[in-house]
């Protein structure tokens, strides 16, 4: 026997916590059907590229190498004060990347699911879990490159290493909910993806990620 969902005008007909459970609910009933749509995506995307996994980590790298080419060659001078600015640069821009790719990504998952949403009836939550499995995934191969960078930098690991899982789940979770918040007010508009990146490459330069953050006397 199908089941029956009845659709109601009102937000919550039944109270905050029953909205919250059926919230949690479709989270569970959805994390297949975002698994394999995660699966999905990840292989398409590696088995038509040359490059593979290269790209995952590609921007992040590029921009941090520039900014110390420039830092370098004395087209600019930043002083960084507790470790040398190669280092500064390389752990900024990662922090970046995975506010930017959390971002992006859950956007262009929920977009790319509106197809689904007008012919089948599944969790909405599903589209969620298949950004959030997608952020994970590519995060992990850009954290892991950026440590390895690190060290030959000259990082030394600390206990203070134990809160970084911390930091990126923050940030994953502040990127989906601006992601999702965009998408909700902006899905209309076709030419807010283009504006959203030229927005976020411009927030990067005036943010203390490649540089030190000004003191204030």
């Amino acid at each position: 026997m199908l089941r029956e969902t009845i659709y109601s005008p009102q937000s919550m007909p039944n109270g905050l916590l029953s909205y919250f459970k059926a919230i949690f609910k479709d989270f569970y009933l959805g994390h297949n059907l975002g698994k394999q749509l995660f699966e999905r995506d990840i292989k398409a995307m590696y088995r038509q590229s040359f490059l593979g996994i290269f790209w995952a980590f590609a921007p992040a790298v590029v921009t941090a190498v520039l900014w110390i080419f420039l830092n370098g060659s004395k087209v600019i001078k930043v002083e960084v004060t507790g470790m040398s600015f190669a280092l500064f640069t390389v752990t900024g821009t990662l922090m970046w990347q995975i506010l930017t790719q959390s971002l992006n990504t859950t956007m262009t998952c929920v977009n790319n699911g509106k197809s689904l949403l007008t012919k089948l009836n599944f969790p909405r939550e599903s589209l969620l879990i298949h950004a959030f499995y997608t952020i994970v995934f590519n995060i992990s191969i850009l954290i892991a490159v950026t440590c390895i960078i690190s060290l030959f930098l000259g990082w030394h690991p600390t206990f203070t290493l134990l809160l970084f899982p911390l930091v990126v789940l923050d940030l994953i979770v502040v990127g989906i909910a601006v992601g999702l918040l965009f998408h909700s007010v902006f899905s209309m508009i076709s030419d807010f993806s283009r504006m959203i990146t030229i927005a976020l490459q411009f927030l990067m330069y005036v943010s203390a990620v490649i540089f030190p953050k000004p003191k204030t006397d």
